[in-house]
């Protein structure tokens, strides 16, 4: 990737970090998508079988998804969160050991099961945190001492509460 176009990115996503810090919602989600669009989109499109870019693509999607879950826009929210769920599972077929990918995948089932119960869809809802529950318990069992698991586990289990 050029330089300029990394460059490019990385100062989108920071600024969509500041202006999310800030509570500029719509700024934040202007700053992801420009990003998006801009280089991850095109560059995962130019080469799926490269697995770092899909991931870049699949967390970028997650952080505009954020930006719109925030501002009641829940429809975009939810094509976004499911896009990368979709990119989540590929990885995650492609290698199953990897615990980083398996750790998106939860969180992606995760954002999507909120956006469902949120929007009164609740079985499909409830489908997407056991499924996303099942992943995390797999993980927390392989390294008990990971927090950030953990809280993944908490969180989770929180929305059967």
């Amino acid at each position: 990737m050029p330089v300029g176009k990394k460059a490019l990115d990385g100062l989108s996503n920071r600024l969509g970090g500041v202006l999310q810090a800030q509570g500029q919602l719509e700024a934040a989600r202007v700053a992801f998508e420009e990003g998006l669009a801009i280089i991850i989109r095109r560059l995962a499109e130019q080469d799926s079988s490269n697995a770092a870019w899909q991931q870049t693509l699949a967390w970028s999607l997650n952080r505009v998804g954020g930006m719109l879950q925030a501002q009641g826009k829940l429809e975009a929210a939810r094509a976004a969160f499911e896009e990368d769920l979709a990119i989540s599972r590929q990885l995650v077929e492609q290698d199953p050991s990897n615990a980083g990918w398996q750790e998106a995948l939860g969180g992606a089932l995760r954002r999507v099961g909120e956006v469902l119960q949120a929007q009164g869809e609740l079985e499909p809802a409830r489908a997407a945190f056991e499924e996303g529950l099942t992943i995390v318990r797999r993980l927390v069992d392989q390294d008990p001492s990971n927090a950030n698991w953990r809280r993944d586990l908490a969180t989770t289990l929180a929305r059967f509460a």
